[in-house]
């Protein structure tokens, strides 16, 4: 009876072990993450001119495994855009754009955007340049 025991509690920790295995591998199908990578930029690294000025800010979100994911932008003034959802496709980069209409004679400020996305407990932010304004 001594002998079955070991046997069985020997087995036991294999079979756990090897669980453990799988699952920190990803081999039960956890697979790679939605999100591979996000980075954000804008048209201008500085302005120092005529406003109000727009400015453009340029994500890219490219995508690991096929899905759905969300995205938004937020302004370094606190304000948030709306969030938005897409479909993608292993390998596929999306480009995603916001823009900002912004400044008036006299204005001395510095500026940049975050996009931040998700999928499940996934959530990636990247943030742009910060841009320094001086309006004319």
């Amino acid at each position: 009876m001594h002998k079955t025991r070991s046997k069985i509690s020997i087995i036991s920790v294999l079979s756990a072990s090897a669980i453990l295995f799988c699952f920190s591998s990803g081999s039960f199908g956890a697979g790679e993450p939605l999100i591979g990578d996000v980075s954000a930029s804008a048209n201008y690294d500085s302005w120092g001119g005529k406003c109000p000025k727009l400015f453009v800010f340029t994500g890219q979100i490219t995508a690991n495994a096929k899905g759905s994911l969300n995205y938004h932008w937020e302004r370094s003034d606190g304000a948030k855009g709306p969030s938005k959802v897409v479909h993608v496709k292993p390998g596929q980069t999306l480009k995603v754009h916001d823009s900002w209409k912004l400044g008036g004679p006299g204005t001395k400020m510095t500026i940049s955007e975050t996009l931040v996305v998700g999928s499940g407990n996934q959530h990636l932010r990247a943030k742009s340049q910060e841009i320094p304004i001086e309006c004319k």
